[in-house]
């Protein structure tokens, strides 16, 4: 978290990954899940939710690509 926090702030990644011995890539993975986690809190939905709407969605598209298929070779 202090990482994350950190190179939020505007501390150099680099430096940050040299300072805890960890991956660049991780430090941008750790901060870009933090940003999505706290955008999911701000949009007033909670993350069940979120994945229920996701789910909903799927299926939509899934049903969808049925009826375009059919249609497609009618």
């Amino acid at each position: 978290m202090e990482i994350v926090l950190r190179a939020i702030k505007g501390e150099k990644v680099s430096d940050l990954a040299d300072e805890y011995d960890v991956s660049l890539n991780f430090i941008y993975l750790w901060k870009k899940e933090f940003l999505d986690g706290g955008m999911c809190k701000l949009s007033g939905d909670s993350v069940t939710d979120q994945k229920f709407k996701l789910k909903n969605k799927d299926e939509q598209i899934k049903e969808m690509e049925k009826i375009i298929g059919r249609t497609k070779y009618c």
